[in-house]
């Protein structure tokens, strides 16, 4: 009987457990089932909020961070300039880039959080005790399951909801900045074109509308030397559309009309200095030529300390570099002297940089003279780039290397010849040569326009060859012809978009006309001096 009273018991209890497993599951289940969804989305959703603001505030995972380096190893998207030797070294705009590593940040912390909650839950599985669970908890299972997948739920929602305000976000930066690069950029674009403004390297001659810019900032030896502290491309884009941060941290002004005044400009082809205001003020080329010792250098010396006397006056003259200065010091000192200049290196010249303000606008005026040697020399001149990118040129011309004022002078005036120290290379080719080293650099003469000086006017004055000859260009033209230059005149009138002709002394800078060809030729960049 014991066994029968056992084997009933068991029946009894069996029955029990389906009961309360039964009722379990209709009266207690759904509840806890909705309850387990509720709160597991509620947690999963916390979870989503907790790990959004922790990448918010900088916790960010290792390699989810676009760096300065990721920029100049070209991992951000975007061209390089073609002037440009790489991607700057600055901080990327965040809604430009950032932003959507942050989103995938976000989304990989969260599933791996989610990933943890549901191995946590299921680990007494894994451990050996499946079937303990299985006899006595299987009643809690679907509230368990339901909680794991609220927990989920609520996550995906949590980084759904995360990525479509990222997305709105970066939509509404990205069509505010868009426009607002392309109206930075046409403004610049639009300020140079009509005021004529680039920047020119006194030293290798390159011009360029885009200097590129040396970041004041905390750099290291390594890194100067390296060149990450200067900023090639500093145009609004991906690196920030008002301002940009370098990778040093210091905030740089992102337009060249905004930077130039303040950050130091540099030549993006060799590194030199740029004069404060390149590219953002009106920039004229005024190189030199003619034979040697046909007084080039007499006549930058005497129209630069006229330029300067006469803008003094106003307060509209200044030097802004130590070699301009230290050399215009030295010509008014050799022009109040009355003695002459010593001859021409035959090296590269270093240009002698001016800022005029004249005419409602400010202007750069590169003055270049180069030895007469150096440009009657094909195999040298070709290294005299800023022939090519000059708007105006001078010839220079002296009077006592024409055969006919020669001749009277030899023949009449042997000291006075002495004096003028002639020119002995030939008129013609002394012009000939650089023109055409323009035209074998592809340069459009018909573009350019020519100041034709005669030099040495006081000298030749007093020949009775020069008799009736007067500084007005007309003179000066008919002069020229008649002493048997017509064929040079008509060639230069025909090489050259506009041509006019000036008398000029360089023994008194005030009185001798030497001012006269520098201020046409900077009229017609509207700069009045």
């Amino acid at each position: 009987m014991r066994p029968l009273f056992a084997l009933a018991g068991l029946v009894v209890l069996a029955l029990t457990y389906l009961f309360v497993a039964a009722a379990v599951l209709v009266f207690l289940a759904p509840p806890a089932v909705l309850v387990g969804i509720a709160a597991g989305a509620g947690a999963g959703a916390l979870i989503g909020l907790h790990r959004s603001l922790a990448v918010l505030a900088g916790r960010v995972p290792a390699g989810y961070v676009r760096t300065p380096d990721d920029v100049v190893a070209g991992r951000i998207a975007g061209g390089v300039r073609k002037e440009s030797i790489r991607r700057d070294h600055a901080w990327p705009q965040y809604f430009a880039v950032q932003i959507r590593w942050d989103v995938t940040a976000v989304t990989r912390a969260v599933a791996a959080t989610v990933s943890h909650v549901w191995a946590r839950t299921l680990r007494p599985l894994a451990a050996g005790e499946t079937r303990r669970i299985l006899l006595f908890g299987w009643p809690l299972f679907p509230p368990v399951l339901a909680a794991l997948v609220g927990v989920s739920v609520g996550a995906a929602a949590a980084v759904t909801l995360t990525a479509v305000l990222a997305g709105a976000a970066a939509a509404l930066v990205w069509g505010m900045g868009l426009p607002a690069v392309g109206l930075l950029r046409a403004v610049d674009g639009l300020w140079q074109s009509v005021f004529r403004a680039s920047g020119s390297c006194q030293h290798c001659f390159h011009v360029t509308s885009l200097p590129a810019y040396r970041c004041p900032g905390p750099h290291s030896a390594e890194d100067r030397e390296a060149g990450l502290d200067l900023h090639r491309d500093i145009r609004p884009g991906r690196l920030g559309v008002l301002w940009r941060r370098c990778g040093c941290g210091h905030r740089l002004p992102t337009t060249v009309l905004r930077a130039a005044h303040s950050v130091q400009a540099c030549c993006p082809a060799c590194g030199e200095p740029l004069p404060s205001g390149a590219a953002a003020m009106t920039d004229v080329r005024v190189p030199v030529f003619g034979a040697a010792s046909a007084g080039k250098t007499h006549l930058i010396m005497a129209g630069l300390v006229a330029l300067s006397r006469a803008g003094t006056r106003r307060g509209t003259v200044g030097f802004l570099d130590e070699h301009s200065r230290t050399a215009y010091e030295q010509y008014r000192a050799l022009v109040d002297s009355g003695q002459s200049a010593a001859k021409t290196s035959a090296a590269v010249p270093v240009a002698v940089t001016v800022r005029l303000r004249g005419g409602g606008r400010a202007a750069l005026v590169h003055f270049f003279d180069a030895a007469g040697e150096t440009l009657a020399d094909s195999g040298q001149n070709g290294q005299l780039a800023y022939l090519d990118q000059a708007r105006t040129l001078t010839f220079v011309l002296d009077p006592f290397s024409i055969p006919d004022v020669r001749d009277q002078a030899a023949a009449g005036y042997p000291d006075l010849l002495s004096e003028a120290n002639p020119a002995t290379y030939d008129v013609a080719d002394a012009y000939h040569v650089t023109v055409n080293r323009l035209r074998l650099y592809g340069v459009d003469t018909h573009r350019q326009r020519l100041a034709f000086v005669v030099s040495k006017a006081d000298l030749l004055a007093r020949l009775p060859i020069a008799s009736g000859l007067d500084p007005d260009s007309g003179s000066v033209r008919s002069w020229l012809v008649t002493v048997g230059l017509d064929n040079l005149v008509t060639i230069a009138t025909r090489d050259f978009g506009e041509v006019r002709f000036f008398l000029v002394s360089a023994r008194d800078p005030e009185r001798g006309a030497a001012i006269e060809p520098f201020r046409w030729l900077l009229a017609a960049d509207r700069v009045s001096v």
